[in-house]
């Protein structure tokens, strides 16, 4: 039986908004990424009361207080979560005022992890840029554990990450690494 055209969109990733309501502002205060139902998920929650982040359920609750829904928007759809992760990254930092916990990139399901055998450490890379870790974060806009894992080879690192690691020191040093070219950095 062929699939049709709405049954193959809801298995590619998206990236999508919660917004306010015309009639409070029309404001985005969180931006996602997911499959299928995810666009869902926050309104469920925030019946359910379970939470880990009680500012985004609060203000879903506060809509509904007022009498009105909140406006779900799914934005654009990808062929890869890779490709859905990075625009979710750049949207979060394009927009103020949202109620995302990270800047984003995060709650994919996981695979397997995959230890790279490259030529260079990342930790030699950093060294000749003359940046340190925390610096090399917040320009990739990874969270320092993160960074500081990738760097160290302590642990397993999203792939996104570690292309967003990769591009800020590419970009210092006028080269073109990839995860591949990198000794034992951990990919998951």
């Amino acid at each position: 039986m062929a699939r049709t055209s709405t049954q193959r969109k809801q298995k590619r990733p998206y990236v999508y908004t919660l917004a306010y309501p015309e009639s409070m502002g029309g404001q985005i205060f969180y931006v996602g990424r997911g499959t299928g139902h995810r666009i869902n998920a926050h309104e469920r929650e925030a019946r359910k009361g379970e939470t880990c982040n009680p500012r985004k359920v609060d203000i879903i609750r506060a809509i509904w207080n007022h009498g009105e829904q909140v406006v779900r928007n799914k934005v654009a759809f990808f062929d890869t979560d890779e490709e859905a992760a990075l625009y979710e990254m750049t949207l979060i930092l394009s927009l103020s005022g949202l109620t995302n916990l990270t800047a984003g990139g995060e709650g994919r399901t996981r695979g397997p992890t995959q230890k790279t055998i490259g030529d260079i450490p990342l930790q030699q890379l950093l060294d000749n840029t003359a940046i340190t870790v925390s610096q090399l974060s917040r320009r990739a806009n990874v969270d320092y554990r993160t960074a500081k894992k990738a760097v160290e080879g302590t642990g397993p690192v999203q792939r996104v990450k570690a292309l967003a690691l990769l591009r800020v020191i590419n970009e210092l040093l006028g080269t073109s690494y990839r995860p591949e070219d990198i000794d034992g950095l951990e990919i998951d």
